[in-house]
């Protein structure tokens, strides 16, 4: 035994110890850095850019979309099965189709020729004259723009029903179902997300309508109008200055407005302002407002109307030059300016709802915010906040500093009485920056920014079976998401920190056996 322990000892204090304590030490110090990636990854919101597989169409959130669905859904193509399979973006659809047939049993695909109309029925056996022509209108009766042997049927219930409640998706080589970049390239495939909102869309008996104001130099972002199509919705257009927010309206949308709305003081002119205060008031309407906080001119009437409401726009105005107090946050900046950054949600109630819903399915809560103005909520006003930068964020205007405070509000919602009314009440949801609902921030890998308003419009607006959770597969991307400056400099400091622990365990070997 005594020579085993000499043995042991004369090895430990030799090369081959030495050797060993390096190589343990190394293992132990990428077990560490795993476990603080990992950390990070499902707590900081941080994610490996990894390229997209095609091969796994579903993500399993549609697992909880369709929980409780019990009505038969046909996906109907306009083309033959094995002309689906014939290129890679037909085939790519295709694949997410009979995986969600597969998946959920309530789900059947048809195939249909576009010209004879015919298809073949397994359980009798012989083919079947479809009613294609119906399907050149929706069910408000007005012509499907695009309608075409690309286009998908969702139908709920007996296809040949002529009362079943159903949707025409309209495309060109399905591009519905992907995201385009500027030059017209693919950018991602939201082929779970489209067909889950669709399938959702024919099991719901009624159906909203969104009305979306113009005239004012609103924006029409499309893959904010996409994401509201997603989330249920008719969507419409209308000009309060030529008439009132029409009847079936339950949400309005004010986008990016770059010149004011009308106004009368007296009330005698049926204004704008009097018609979106009548909307609110009378009927417990809905609003979605979109502010530009690089607007270098305030609109007193509509900005107005928002503040009566809880919701004032930080600016200043200095030798007639009207400036906005934009938000910068060096933590959580994915930018060295701070101008672009990952925003926390607020520590109040709703904003955790809110949240919730978004984390309930597995998915990382962070959302990526660029350009975004300060909303500052009077004392007294029921609005709160939703957004907010964290404490070490600072606001500029004019390229000076207006404030250090920190944790501003960027989104802010407020739920007000209408009217003499109890029942009635209108939710308000304010963001202060058009970049949250663009495409860029909204089809990543990493953040959650379409969840996000998923989530706003079921909390807030009231919006049922959000898509939330289900996966875009994005051909392009970032190396790391959800990688603020703060974390990156720790991140840098864990790396660097590497060596410098093997240097110092190396050299005090060395010393000791220089110096036994």
């Amino acid at each position: 035994m005594n020579k085993f322990l000499k043995k042991m000892k004369g090895w430990a204090t030799g090369r081959g110890g030495m050797n060993t304590a390096m190589t343990v030490l190394i293992i132990l110090t990428v077990m560490f850095l795993n476990a603080i990636l990992y950390s990070l990854t499902t707590s900081g919101g941080w994610y490996l850019y990894e390229p997209a597989k095609t091969t796994e169409p579903l993500s399993g959130s549609t697992d909880k979309i369709f929980d409780g669905a019990d009505e038969e859904v046909n996906i109907v193509f306009l083309r033959e099965e094995s002309d689906m399979q014939g290129d890679s973006i037909s085939s790519t659809v295709y694949q997410t189709a009979t995986a969600l047939a597969e998946r959920h049993s309530f789900i059947n695909i048809e195939f249909v020729d576009f010209y004879t109309h015919r298809y073949y029925d397994e359980e009798l056996e012989r083919e079947i004259v479809f009613p294609v022509d119906r399907y050149k209108t929706d069910m408000r009766g007005n012509e499907v723009v695009g309608f075409s042997e690309w286009s998908v049927i969702f139908i709920a219930g007996d296809m040949t029903d002529e009362n079943s409640t159903y949707y025409v998706l309209p495309s060109t080589q399905y591009s519905s179902f992907f995201t385009f970049d500027s030059s017209g390239t693919i950018y991602a495939y939201n082929g779970e997300e489209v067909f889950a909102s669709m399938v959702s869309w024919v099991l719901e008996d009624e159906h909203p309508t969104a009305y979306l104001t113009t005239g004012h130099g609103e924006t029409l972002d499309s893959a904010f109008t996409n994401m509201l199509t997603c989330a249920g919705y008719y969507l419409d257009l209308v000009d309060l200055s030529k008439s009132e927010v029409p009847a079936d309206a339950e949400l309005l949308i004010v986008f990016n407005p770059t010149s004011d709305f009308e106004y009368s003081v007296d009330g005698s002119v049926r204004s704008e302002i009097n018609r979106l205060r009548d909307y609110m008031y009378d009927r417990g309407g809905d609003l979605y407002v979109c502010m530009d906080p690089e607007l270098d001119k305030r609109l007193p009437a509509f900005e107005g109307f928002l503040a009566e409401r809880g919701f004032v726009f930080a600016a200043s105005e200095e030798n007639g030059t009207y400036n906005r107090e934009i938000v910068s946050d060096p933590n959580n900046g994915i930018s060295t300016d701070g101008y672009s950054f990952v925003a926390e949600f607020a520590d109040n109630g709703i904003a955790m709802d809110i949240k919730r819903a978004i984390t309930e399915r597995g998915v990382s809560a962070s959302v990526l915010a660029a350009s975004m103005g300060r909303i500052i909520i009077p004392e007294g006003s029921t609005a709160v906040p939703i957004l907010v930068s964290s404490s070490g964020a600072e606001t500029y205007a004019g390229g000076e500093r207006k404030d250090k405070e920190g944790s501003y509000a960027v989104c802010a919602y407020n739920n007000i009485p209408s009217g003499n009314d109890e029942d009635k009440r209108s939710n308000i949801f304010v963001c202060y920056g058009a970049y949250v609902s663009s495409a860029a921030a909204m089809v990543t890998n990493g953040y959650s920014n379409k969840d996000f308003l998923f989530s706003v419009m079921n909390y807030g607006f009231g919006s049922t079976a959000m898509p939330i959770g289900c996966v875009d597969l994005v051909f392009v991307g970032d190396i790391l998401q959800g990688f603020t400056m703060s974390t990156a400099r720790l991140f840098t400091a864990l790396i660097m920190a590497i060596p410098v622990i093997i240097g110092i365990v190396g050299a005090v070997i060395v010393i000791r056996r220089k110096y036994r």
